[in-house]
């Protein structure tokens, strides 16, 4: 992580923030920047980058500094699971392993359901979960549902910060 310079007067000086959104946007005209253009660029890990004398932030952090007066000590996670929701109210400080267990579902998933794979052999649905570096196996289903629904319930009882339905 950055060594965090910036103060949040800086910020609002160069930044124009928009707490209903969680949009930051130009208010210098600076290279590659127009004035009251969407403030810094996304990148391939689908995170908005702002850069500011020199260094690049995460957006979510900058509008951290500008709700609190300080950086988070800790990881920032999207509590609805999109990167560019930036709104304070879907931010949150959590340890690596809480920001772990929020993640969205893979682009590689071939089901689209976190924690649920299918087994050809048996042609049912296996449900598993990781938990403090073991996989840990939560049943065989006939249905993607009854798996899915098995998978919430599991992680509801071990991850209790982060109830999601998803």
């Amino acid at each position: 992580m950055n060594t965090q310079t910036i103060t949040k007067e800086f910020v609002l000086e160069m930044l124009e923030y928009f707490p209903s959104s969680g949009l930051l946007l130009q208010k210098k005209k600076r290279p590659k920047a127009q004035i009251g253009a969407i403030a810094g660029v996304i990148t391939n890990f689908g995170y908005r980058y702002i850069q500011l004398q020199g260094k690049k932030y995460a957006a979510h952090r900058l509008v951290w500094l500008i709700e609190t007066g300080s950086f988070p000590s800790k990881f920032l996670d999207h509590i609805d699971g999109n990167k560019l929701n930036n709104c304070f109210t879907n931010l949150r400080e959590v340890t690596v392993k809480q920001n772990s267990e929020n993640k969205i579902v893979q682009k590689n998933n071939k089901l689209g359901v976190r924690g649920v794979c299918f087994n050809k052999r048996l042609g049912k649905y296996i449900a598993q979960i990781q938990h403090n570096g073991k996989n840990n196996h939560i049943g065989v289903f006939q249905t993607i549902e009854e798996a899915k629904n098995a998978y919430i319930e599991h992680r509801n009882k071990l991850f209790t910060h982060h109830n999601l339905n998803r």
